[in-house]
């Protein structure tokens, strides 16, 4: 991350994984079974990757957020 950044993720009917500022500079790992919801802010300064692979993290219509379906 280039900037601090906002980082969430969601799974149906439970808590979220992580829901939370992250600090620029960091790196975070998860293990993500099922789906889920990554949420993002400033999408823009972040890189993800979903097993080994870059994720794409386009921008909401009109905000400053990515919303991404993980399967």
């Amino acid at each position: 991350m280039e900037q601090d950044s906002w980082v969430e993720i969601r799974r149906p009917g439970a808590s979220p994984l992580i829901s939370r500022m992250v600090k620029a500079g960091s790196t975070e790992t998860f293990d993500i079974t099922g789906p889920a919801t990554l949420v993002v802010g400033k999408p823009g300064v972040v890189q993800a990757t979903l097993r080994g692979a870059k994720l794409e993290l386009p921008t909401v219509a009109g905000g400053t957020i990515s919303r991404v379906s993980i399967k």
